[in-house]
């Protein structure tokens, strides 16, 4: 056996192991804990459906869902490949105030939107809406402190009023229903999400969108993410086709 066949041999070998050893470093997924829509070891609307995208995908993936902002932190600080849930402006565009800079933005690997989140101005079933923000001025307005922290960075809504922050979009909501306070602002799957559950109904304009934001997968790049999103976009686009993704998703009544 000539020298040449014994050394092509040997790089043949070395390129199977180290091919097999690429594809089993699993990609690593972090998700913000959504109470009601995602949390560790339950069978919520976005569990479902990250296990629903993820099906028969091409690479392995390790999942982590922590509280708060710690994913979506550390995954700006590389500390994840992927996460599951970041947000865009319309058209994948890069959200305002974003940490995310426009040279590192422009690499990212980001999926079809598997939802676009609005934010509306609700108040209590059978009062007048408000159609503007001028209609909001001297009002109390309930919100919740994860939307707060979102219309800090993407919005100038703030401005418009006086508010009241609360732990969560449901605590707000209550506050409204019981006329302690006379708006809320809040995501729509949050107010779907409290329908499911009770008999509440709100008004609102839906003409008056005060945020509009995609969610998506969104990667750094590196390794196998661009097969995965090539993944989640086909099984986003069958569940689409099919009725699947809008019968997972919360709806507003």
């Amino acid at each position: 056996m000539g020298r040449f066949t014994i050394i092509l041999g040997f790089l043949v070998a070395l390129a199977d192991t180290l091919g097999a050893a690429h594809a089993d470093t699993p990609v690593t997924v972090v998700v913000q804990e959504m109470p009601g829509l995602i949390e560790p070891d339950k069978q919520l609307p976005y569990n479902r459906l990250l296990d629903a995208l993820l099906e028969d995908a091409p690479v392995a993936t390790s999942i982590e869902i922590l509280p708060g902002y710690r994913g979506p932190r550390q995954w700006l600080r590389f500390e994840h490949q992927c996460v599951f849930g970041g947000v865009s402006a319309p058209g994948h565009q890069r959200p305002r105030d974003t940490a995310i800079s426009k040279t590192d933005w422009s690499t990212l690997h980001i999926s079809t939107p598997f939802n676009i989140l609005n934010v509306h101005a609700l108040t209590r079933d059978g009062d007048e809406p408000a159609h503007s923000l001028a209609d909001l001025k001297s009002q109390t307005i309930a919100v919740d402190q994860v939307l707060f922290f979102d219309l800090r960075f993407h919005s100038d809504v703030l401005k418009a009023s006086d508010f009241v922050k609360v732990d969560t979009a449901q605590e707000a909501l209550t506050l409204l229903t019981q006329g302690r306070v006379d708006h809320v602002f809040a995501y729509d799957n949050d107010v779907a999400l409290m329908q499911e559950k009770s008999a509440a109904r709100f008004a609102y304009d839906p003409a008056l969108t005060l945020l509009e934001l995609e969610e998506s997968m969104m990667c750094w790049s590196g390794g196998d993410v661009a097969d995965l999103i090539d993944h989640i976009n086909v099984r986003l686009k069958d569940m689409t086709q099919s009725g699947a993704l809008k019968e997972l998703l919360p709806s507003l009544r």
